[in-house]
């Protein structure tokens, strides 16, 4: 049960939208229907629980005593960190010629 769920897990992000387009079709990824609808519940679940706590980070922050622009500025941090690492991962991406290949 443990190593389904791992397995799962590994293949939401990138097969998720191939498997509801169908670009696996080419014998290079199975998966059952099984699989596909735990996928599909799984990453519902994450982004609703994601986007359901989200909106009441600021008022955590405040609750542990943040004013209100260090409530701000960490909120902001993860828009920064995000551009940045963005970069850097594209960066690399290019350097080692790593792409996602879809086909």
């Amino acid at each position: 049960m443990i190593d389904e769920f791992l397995k799962l897990t590994t293949i939401v992000k990138d097969y998720t939208l191939g498997a509801i387009t169908g670009w696996y079709s080419n014998n290079r990824l199975h998966i059952n229907n099984r699989e596909l609808c735990l996928c599909l519940i799984l990453n519902f679940t994450v982004w609703s629980t994601i986007g359901s706590l989200l909106p009441y980070l600021p008022v955590f922050y405040r609750s542990i005593g943040l004013s209100a622009e260090q409530t701000g500025f960490v909120i902001a941090l993860k828009s920064l960190i995000g551009g940045v690492s963005c970069v850097f991962w594209g960066a690399f991406a290019d350097k080692f010629q790593k792409r996602k290949k879809y086909r």
